[in-house]
Protein backbone atom coordinates (compact mmCIF):
# COMPACT_ATOMS: atom_id res chain seq x y z
CA UNK A 1 0.00 0.00 0.00
CA UNK A 2 1.06 3.37 -1.03
CA UNK A 3 -0.33 6.24 -0.38
CA UNK A 4 -0.15 10.45 -0.77
CA UNK A 5 -2.91 12.64 0.56
CA UNK A 6 -3.47 16.36 1.38
CA UNK A 7 -4.15 17.31 5.22
CA UNK A 8 -6.09 20.25 5.28
CA UNK A 9 -5.79 22.63 8.45
CA UNK A 10 -7.95 20.55 10.50
CA UNK A 11 -5.87 17.85 10.15
CA UNK A 12 -8.29 15.69 7.85
CA UNK A 13 -7.32 14.49 4.62
CA UNK A 14 -9.29 15.91 2.12
CA UNK A 15 -8.41 14.56 -0.77
CA UNK A 16 -6.32 10.96 -0.57
CA UNK A 17 -5.01 8.57 -3.25
CA UNK A 18 -3.76 4.98 -2.66
CA UNK A 19 -2.29 2.07 -5.09
CA UNK A 20 -2.77 -1.38 -4.03
CA UNK A 21 -0.78 -4.41 -4.96
CA UNK A 22 -2.38 -7.81 -4.95
CA UNK A 23 -1.15 -11.37 -5.20
CA UNK A 24 -0.57 -12.03 -9.23
CA UNK A 25 0.14 -9.01 -10.23
CA UNK A 26 -3.02 -7.04 -10.07
CA UNK A 27 -2.51 -2.97 -8.82
CA UNK A 28 -4.96 -1.17 -7.92
CA UNK A 29 -5.36 2.69 -7.83
CA UNK A 30 -8.23 4.23 -5.52
CA UNK A 31 -9.27 8.21 -4.46
CA UNK A 32 -11.79 9.63 -2.29
CA UNK A 33 -12.00 13.15 -1.34
CA UNK A 34 -14.03 15.99 0.27
CA UNK A 35 -12.74 18.91 -1.14
CA UNK A 36 -12.46 17.60 -4.67
CA UNK A 37 -15.50 16.77 -7.90
CA UNK A 38 -13.57 13.38 -8.92
CA UNK A 39 -14.47 11.24 -11.44
CA UNK A 40 -16.84 8.75 -9.82
CA UNK A 41 -16.08 5.32 -12.26
CA UNK A 42 -14.84 2.49 -11.80
CA UNK A 43 -12.95 1.25 -14.39
CA UNK A 44 -10.80 -2.36 -14.52
CA UNK A 45 -8.49 -2.68 -17.43
CA UNK A 46 -7.09 -5.39 -18.88
CA UNK A 47 -5.15 -6.79 -21.59
CA UNK A 48 -7.91 -6.68 -24.03
CA UNK A 49 -10.12 -4.07 -23.22
CA UNK A 50 -11.74 -2.49 -19.92
CA UNK A 51 -15.08 -2.41 -18.19
CA UNK A 52 -16.43 0.70 -16.58
CA UNK A 53 -19.28 1.23 -14.34
CA UNK A 54 -20.80 5.15 -14.01
CA UNK A 55 -21.18 5.75 -10.48
CA UNK A 56 -20.67 2.35 -8.71
CA UNK A 57 -22.13 2.72 -5.53
CA UNK A 58 -25.42 3.88 -7.00
CA UNK A 59 -25.20 2.09 -10.13
CA UNK A 60 -28.84 1.13 -10.20
CA UNK A 61 -30.16 4.00 -8.36
CA UNK A 62 -30.90 4.52 -4.36
CA UNK A 63 -34.09 3.32 -4.83
CA UNK A 64 -34.05 0.75 -7.47
CA UNK A 65 -33.38 1.05 -11.13
CA UNK A 66 -31.33 0.07 -14.50
CA UNK A 67 -27.45 0.32 -14.24
CA UNK A 68 -25.41 -0.36 -16.89
CA UNK A 69 -21.81 -1.93 -17.03
CA UNK A 70 -19.76 -0.76 -19.85
CA UNK A 71 -17.41 -3.54 -22.31
CA UNK A 72 -15.20 -1.97 -24.49
CA UNK A 73 -12.35 -3.45 -26.28
CA UNK A 74 -10.57 -2.12 -29.84
CA UNK A 75 -13.33 -1.52 -31.89
CA UNK A 76 -16.24 -2.55 -30.02
CA UNK A 77 -18.32 -1.76 -27.05
CA UNK A 78 -20.90 -3.51 -24.98
CA UNK A 79 -23.56 -2.40 -22.81
CA UNK A 80 -24.74 -4.49 -19.90
CA UNK A 81 -27.78 -3.72 -18.38
CA UNK A 82 -28.57 -4.80 -14.94
CA UNK A 83 -32.14 -3.69 -13.51
CA UNK A 84 -32.72 -4.07 -9.71
CA UNK A 85 -36.41 -3.33 -8.24
CA UNK A 86 -34.76 -3.34 -4.63
CA UNK A 87 -33.40 -0.35 -2.55
CA UNK A 88 -30.07 0.62 -2.02
CA UNK A 89 -29.13 -0.40 1.61
CA UNK A 90 -32.28 -3.28 0.93
CA UNK A 91 -29.38 -5.55 0.33
CA UNK A 92 -27.75 -5.23 3.69
CA UNK A 93 -30.63 -5.33 5.92
CA UNK A 94 -31.64 -8.54 3.67
CA UNK A 95 -28.32 -10.16 4.35
CA UNK A 96 -28.18 -9.57 7.82
CA UNK A 97 -31.62 -11.03 8.21
CA UNK A 98 -30.63 -14.27 6.29
CA UNK A 99 -27.33 -14.22 8.52
CA UNK A 100 -29.46 -14.32 11.40
CA UNK A 101 -31.75 -16.40 10.70
CA UNK A 102 -29.50 -19.06 9.72
CA UNK A 103 -27.42 -18.87 13.06
CA UNK A 104 -24.43 -17.03 11.12
CA UNK A 105 -22.52 -14.16 12.31
CA UNK A 106 -21.23 -13.07 8.80
CA UNK A 107 -22.71 -12.76 5.71
CA UNK A 108 -22.11 -15.46 3.15
CA UNK A 109 -20.36 -14.29 -0.56
CA UNK A 110 -20.33 -12.27 -2.00
CA UNK A 111 -21.62 -10.11 0.80
CA UNK A 112 -18.37 -9.13 2.82
CA UNK A 113 -17.18 -11.46 5.57
CA UNK A 114 -14.79 -10.83 8.43
CA UNK A 115 -11.70 -11.60 6.77
CA UNK A 116 -12.78 -8.53 4.10
CA UNK A 117 -13.80 -6.29 6.80
CA UNK A 118 -10.35 -7.00 8.55
CA UNK A 119 -8.54 -6.51 5.46
CA UNK A 120 -10.34 -3.26 4.56
CA UNK A 121 -9.17 -2.02 8.08
CA UNK A 122 -5.37 -2.62 7.43
CA UNK A 123 -5.19 -1.55 3.93
CA UNK A 124 -7.04 1.96 6.21
CA UNK A 125 -4.15 1.76 8.42
CA UNK A 126 -1.33 1.37 5.91
CA UNK A 127 -3.05 4.55 4.17
CA UNK A 128 -2.87 6.47 7.07
CA UNK A 129 0.57 5.28 7.83
CA UNK A 130 1.96 6.48 4.48
CA UNK A 131 0.18 9.41 4.80
CA UNK A 132 0.84 10.69 8.20
CA UNK A 133 -3.00 11.04 9.34
CA UNK A 134 -2.78 11.09 12.88
CA UNK A 135 -5.98 12.54 14.86
CA UNK A 136 -5.13 13.89 18.48
CA UNK A 137 -6.90 12.01 20.16
CA UNK A 138 -5.00 9.19 19.06
CA UNK A 139 -1.90 10.25 19.60
CA UNK A 140 -0.53 8.32 22.71
CA UNK A 141 0.06 10.97 25.26
CA UNK A 142 -3.88 11.17 24.97
CA UNK A 143 -4.63 7.66 25.29
CA UNK A 144 -4.46 7.70 28.79
CA UNK A 145 -7.16 5.12 29.20
CA UNK A 146 -8.08 1.82 28.59
CA UNK A 147 -10.38 1.51 25.12
CA UNK A 148 -13.46 0.65 27.92
CA UNK A 149 -12.58 4.78 29.21
CA UNK A 150 -11.02 3.45 32.60
CA UNK A 151 -7.91 3.46 34.08
CA UNK A 152 -5.84 0.24 33.40
CA UNK A 153 -5.92 -2.09 36.24
CA UNK A 154 -3.22 -4.15 38.03
CA UNK A 155 -3.32 -7.31 40.21
CA UNK A 156 -5.08 -9.58 37.98
CA UNK A 157 -4.27 -13.30 38.60
CA UNK A 158 -5.09 -15.24 35.28
CA UNK A 159 -2.29 -15.39 34.58
CA UNK A 160 0.31 -16.57 37.16
CA UNK A 161 3.37 -15.03 38.47
CA UNK A 162 6.67 -16.89 40.06
CA UNK A 163 10.16 -15.57 41.53
CA UNK A 164 12.98 -15.81 38.97
CA UNK A 165 16.54 -15.17 40.83
CA UNK A 166 18.03 -12.04 39.74
CA UNK A 167 14.68 -9.92 39.17
CA UNK A 168 13.58 -7.37 40.76
CA UNK A 169 9.61 -8.58 40.97
CA UNK A 170 8.00 -10.92 39.94
CA UNK A 171 7.07 -12.19 36.53
CA UNK A 172 4.41 -13.67 34.79
CA UNK A 173 4.42 -17.30 33.53
CA UNK A 174 3.07 -15.69 29.97
CA UNK A 175 5.37 -13.27 27.94
CA UNK A 176 3.85 -10.77 25.67
CA UNK A 177 6.24 -10.72 22.00
CA UNK A 178 6.36 -7.48 20.08
CA UNK A 179 7.46 -8.53 16.91
CA UNK A 180 4.19 -7.12 14.72
CA UNK A 181 2.93 -4.38 16.53
CA UNK A 182 1.26 -1.34 13.77
CA UNK A 183 0.30 1.20 15.67
CA UNK A 184 -0.44 2.79 19.38
CA UNK A 185 -4.47 2.54 19.47
CA UNK A 186 -4.24 -1.04 18.28
CA UNK A 187 -1.38 -2.29 20.21
CA UNK A 188 -2.51 -0.60 23.37
CA UNK A 189 -5.67 -2.94 23.29
CA UNK A 190 -3.43 -5.60 23.70
CA UNK A 191 -0.48 -4.42 26.20
CA UNK A 192 -3.64 -3.42 28.33
CA UNK A 193 -5.75 -6.83 28.46
CA UNK A 194 -2.55 -8.75 29.32
CA UNK A 195 -1.54 -6.49 31.85
CA UNK A 196 -4.84 -6.68 33.08
CA UNK A 197 -4.99 -10.28 33.19
CA UNK A 198 -1.44 -10.80 35.44
CA UNK A 199 0.92 -10.33 32.78
CA UNK A 200 4.17 -8.29 33.19
CA UNK A 201 7.17 -9.16 31.04
CA UNK A 202 7.17 -8.07 27.52
CA UNK A 203 9.62 -9.24 25.21
CA UNK A 204 11.06 -6.92 22.38
CA UNK A 205 14.25 -6.25 20.40
CA UNK A 206 16.29 -3.83 18.66
CA UNK A 207 15.14 -4.97 15.40
CA UNK A 208 11.39 -5.79 15.68
CA UNK A 209 9.70 -3.43 13.73
CA UNK A 210 12.14 -1.90 12.87
CA UNK A 211 12.40 -0.39 16.06
CA UNK A 212 9.11 1.10 16.05
CA UNK A 213 7.63 -2.23 18.54
CA UNK A 214 10.40 -0.62 21.52
CA UNK A 215 8.86 3.06 20.72
CA UNK A 216 5.73 1.29 21.02
CA UNK A 217 6.09 -0.48 24.44
CA UNK A 218 8.22 2.71 25.78
CA UNK A 219 5.19 4.89 24.92
CA UNK A 220 3.01 2.51 26.98
CA UNK A 221 4.94 2.16 29.85
CA UNK A 222 5.11 5.83 30.25
CA UNK A 223 1.37 6.35 29.46
CA UNK A 224 0.08 3.89 31.47
CA UNK A 225 2.43 4.58 34.31
CA UNK A 226 3.33 0.99 35.30
CA UNK A 227 7.43 0.62 34.36
CA UNK A 228 8.08 -0.45 37.70
CA UNK A 229 5.68 -3.54 37.40
CA UNK A 230 6.69 -4.79 33.98
CA UNK A 231 9.87 -6.91 33.20
CA UNK A 232 11.49 -5.64 30.25
CA UNK A 233 13.32 -7.59 27.94
CA UNK A 234 15.82 -6.33 25.71
CA UNK A 235 17.32 -7.97 22.69
CA UNK A 236 21.35 -7.32 20.86
CA UNK A 237 23.30 -8.60 18.83
CA UNK A 238 21.74 -9.12 15.85
CA UNK A 239 23.84 -11.08 13.60
CA UNK A 240 25.71 -9.39 11.73
CA UNK A 241 26.19 -6.56 13.74
CA UNK A 242 27.75 -8.58 16.73
CA UNK A 243 30.61 -6.13 17.93
CA UNK A 244 30.80 -4.89 21.43
CA UNK A 245 30.76 -1.29 20.69
CA UNK A 246 27.87 -1.88 18.04
CA UNK A 247 26.07 -3.55 21.16
CA UNK A 248 26.54 -1.37 23.33
CA UNK A 249 25.19 1.35 20.61
CA UNK A 250 22.17 -0.56 19.97
CA UNK A 251 21.22 -0.59 23.71
CA UNK A 252 21.41 2.79 24.28
CA UNK A 253 19.15 3.12 21.19
CA UNK A 254 16.70 0.45 22.49
CA UNK A 255 16.89 2.30 26.11
CA UNK A 256 15.68 5.77 24.47
CA UNK A 257 12.91 4.23 22.43
CA UNK A 258 11.81 2.03 25.63
CA UNK A 259 11.94 5.65 27.42
CA UNK A 260 13.91 3.82 30.22
CA UNK A 261 17.38 3.88 31.55
CA UNK A 262 17.34 -0.02 32.14
CA UNK A 263 16.23 -3.56 30.93
CA UNK A 264 15.37 -6.29 33.27
CA UNK A 265 16.87 -8.57 30.99
CA UNK A 266 19.35 -8.78 27.91
CA UNK A 267 19.49 -11.34 25.40
CA UNK A 268 22.32 -11.27 22.53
Amino acid sequence: VAGAAHLGQSGVDEWASALLHFPGGIVAEVSCGISLTQDNVLRIFGTRGRIEIADFWYASGREGGTGEIRIIRTGDEEVVAVGEDRWLYAFEVDAAGEAILAGKQEFAWPGMGWADSLGNLRVLDKWRAAIGLEYEIEKPEKRVNTISGRRLRSGGTAIPKREIPGLPRPASCLALGFEDFRTFSSGMILLDAYFEAGGNIFDTAYIYGSGYTETLLGQWLKNRGVREQAVVIGKGAHSPLCYPDVIGRQLTQSLDRLQTDHVDVYFM
